[in-house]
């Protein structure tokens, strides 16, 4: 396997792990393993209570956090911490191969070093989150790492491939780097609605959805806001990059952001339907990828 494949490797393997991490989060099962790097104990989770021991809740629990099994949150939990260490064997992967290709791909491998060291330390983060019984700005954390990691692997691709797709207006950088840093600071204030929701959630006993979106607070009406100037920024990107011969880039990020508006609607006015949440992530990571991905690429050159 050649250095650019193995990259390409990495960001689907570490775009996995994202929803992955979304799955967990929106299905609560982020307490599924109350333990790290084990669960409960095990390195394969059980199957039935019957297979923990007897006061297994006093041993696994986190002061006032009391541990209990729930076996589809356990193994929720169990499958993202599955691919997260399959996402390290890539990652160490990347790293070799990026010593062998150093020659062919200048400096390539301190960026290789860089995104394994990274995703070692969202390992110990990882263990964090668990020990703090999930608490708000350690989750935010954990997501912002998971970008930093995902973008060192856009780069390290650029660098790799470096191509260039020429654009005639000189603004359309501005646009697009405006429109990654809205796009990111969505996602982390996408972590505190969803915080939020917990909960209201919890104040109605999981109970009378259709109110849950109504008592969210200041943080969902700028969420909301900042989401149609990334729409606006994504449409006058793509119209720019079909104008200039780069129709597939153009046609890919609508489908993105078309996707991600269209589910955020929907998680909005259709009482917050769980399995949208996952894909409503997935878009918003997947549209950050492209717009620093093009940012790194485009040339601008005169009509």
């Amino acid at each position: 396997m050649n250095l650019p494949v193995t990259i390409k490797t990495s960001v689907i393997a570490c775009y996995l792990v994202i929803i992955a991490g979304g799955v967990v989060r929106c299905t609560g099962s982020g307490m599924g393993c109350p333990d790290w790097p084990k669960c409960f104990g095990l390195w394969i989770p059980p199957t039935h209570v019957s297979q923990l021991p007897i006061g297994y809740e006093y041993k696994y629990s986190h002061g006032s956090y009391k541990a209990a099994f729930n076996v589809y949150k356990t193994w929720t939990e169990y499958i993202n911490r599955l691919l997260g260490a399959v996402f390290g064997l890539v990652v160490i992967a990347l790293v070799v191969q990026a010593h062998i290709n150093n020659t062919k791909y200048k400096r390539i491998h301190w960026w290789a070093w860089a995104a394994l060291i990274c995703t070692l330390f969202q390992g110990w983060l990882g263990a964090k989150v668990v020990s703090s019984v999930l608490a708000p700005y350690m989750i935010t954390i954990h997501m912002l790492m998971a970008l930093i990691i995902f973008g060192i692997l856009i780069y390290m691709l650029y660098r790799c491939g470096k191509d260039n797709y020429a654009v005639h207006y000189p603004y359309i950088k501005y646009v697009i780097l405006a429109s990654l840093v809205i796009t990111l600071l969505q996602i982390v204030l996408g972590t505190q609605v969803r915080q939020q929701i917990d909960k209201i959630a919890s104040y109605y006993h999981y109970d009378f959805r259709e109110l849950w979106v109504n008592n969210l607070g200041v943080i969902f009406s700028y969420h909301r806001l900042l989401a149609y100037i990334v729409v606006a920024g994504t449409v006058l990107t793509a119209y720019h990059m079909y104008n200039n011969n780069n129709k597939i880039w153009a046609y890919i990020l609508i489908l993105i952001v078309g996707l991600e508006f269209a589910s955020g609607l929907v998680l909005t006015y259709f009482e917050l339907l769980p399995y949208l949440q996952p894909l409503h992530l997935a878009c918003a990571t997947a549209l950050s990828g492209v717009q620093f991905f093009l940012l790194l690429s485009i040339n601008i050159t005169s009509k």
